[in-house]
């Protein structure tokens, strides 16, 4: 999640990270950071419901996990992303110039597609259409 925050949110200092999580305290403090930084963006890109508290994402809570993703989804595609499709290939479009928060479009576009590819290859993208599939670790105790 801080990776995401860092890679996709407009901050203007990064978020802290633990990259060899190893303790349950590690885990907490990089969702934490990732969920204080949620916090302060302008507009919000999520409820408080979803950004308030740490320990449902930390024990995997299904739908708070998912709804929390799904609107940083949402927030993140917010950003108009213009790119060349090979049937509009005539309209012109300058990918090099900032957009209103001075991103480049093209970089954008670029880190939407390594972000959707990383999602893909943690498995998080797979099939989710049953909740039963994915256990909580309070459904396993």
């Amino acid at each position: 999640m801080c990776h995401l925050v860092n890679r996709m949110a407009n901050i203007p200092k990064p978020v802290p990270v633990h990259t060899n999580v190893t303790t349950l305290q590690q885990a907490k403090d990089n969702v934490t950071s990732a969920l204080s930084a949620l916090r302060s963006l302008e507009p919000p890109i999520a409820p408080d419901i979803y950004t308030c508290h740490s320990d449902p994402i930390l024990k995997g809570q299904f739908h708070l996990v998912w709804g929390l993703l799904y609107h940083v989804m949402e927030a993140f595609q917010r950003v108009p992303i213009q790119t060349i499709s090979p049937w509009n290939k005539d309209i012109p479009r300058d990918l090099d110039m900032p957009n209103e928060n001075g991103h480049k479009l093209q970089q954008l576009a670029d880190d939407k597609i390594v972000l959707v590819e990383w999602l893909r290859t943690q498995g998080y993208l797979d099939t989710l259409d049953c909740t039963h599939v994915h256990p909580t670790f309070d459904d396993i105790k």
